[in-house]
């Protein structure tokens, strides 16, 4: 493919390929995001550059215009222009709850599978235009409007799994996470103990166990990490289940049980 000449608005680029997508929101600006890709010499494309435009086109004078660059960082995490065809820009969504709609870019778009991959640009209200948010999610599944919060989970095997709550204070994200690993008992591995550990931006501040004796009885532990209280068994009913006793502990992860 020959390497174009792309003039759009101001910007001049060099590129193999071209993609771009459009959306518009209810306030009459619209969105375009532009990829550039190079060719490189063995095959395929590798992405080179990218932007975001912003026009208003409400507007009664000159049409308000801005470029948004994309970190470089982050570039190389986007797969090929075959992905180019996809609608990997929205506008729709206010992820941290002030009351305007911000800027999310998707940068595998699979559908329904977790990307992974978001760039996520906040509104500005002090600059007037969108700011990547660095520290925001790089994937959510759901945005709880009513605690405003994102929600986000994974799983990597039918009984290990991960979820995550994402919150916007004071100018940055903070993440809550609940990391659910499991193992076989150590006795004749007839039954599966179950670990549950609780991160606050990234630090441990608590754990819950459960674990099965020689006599097939469960029994669960609680521990505050660094809080003043040791590992400690917890009376727990014999019918409960761990998802009950997590329920009790970890008790802002209720969508854990759905």
């Amino acid at each position: 493919m020959r390497t174009r000449l792309i003039r759009i608005g101001i910007i001049m680029l060099m590129a193999d390929a071209v993609y771009g997508c459009a959306v518009s929101d209810e306030d009459g600006r619209r969105y375009i995001s532009y990829e550039f890709y190079e060719t490189l010499e063995g095959g395929g494309h590798q992405l080179a550059d990218a932007f975001i435009s912003v026009r208003d086109i409400c507007t009664e004078e000159k049409a308000a215009f801005d470029i948004i660059e994309f970190p470089a960082d982050r570039l190389g995490k986007y797969t090929g222009p075959d992905k180019g065809r996809l609608q990997r820009l929205s506008a729709s969504e206010d992820l941290n709850f002030d009351g305007r709609k911000d800027l999310v870019f998707d940068g595998i778009n699979e559908g329904s599978m977790p990307s992974g991959n978001y760039t996520v640009f906040l509104w500005n209200e002090e600059e007037q235009r969108y700011i990547w948010a660095e520290d925001a999610p790089k994937w959510y599944y759901r945005i709880d409007r009513d605690r405003q919060r994102l929600l986000g989970r994974s799983r990597l095997s039918a009984s290990d799994e991960d979820y995550h709550i994402y919150e916007y204070r004071n100018g940055a994200f903070h993440e809550k996470h609940l990391e659910i690993r499991t193992k076989a008992s150590d006795y004749q591995g007839l039954h599966w103990d179950v670990t549950g550990q609780y991160y606050r931006d990234g630090t441990l501040e608590a754990r819950l166990e459960m674990i099965y004796g020689e006599d097939g009885a469960r029994r669960f532990f609680y521990e505050q990490i660094g809080g003043g209280r040791g590992r400690e068994e917890l009376q727990i009913a014999g019918d409960l289940t761990y998802k009950d006793v997590s329920r009790i502990v970890f008790s802002e992860f209720d969508f854990y049980w759905h």
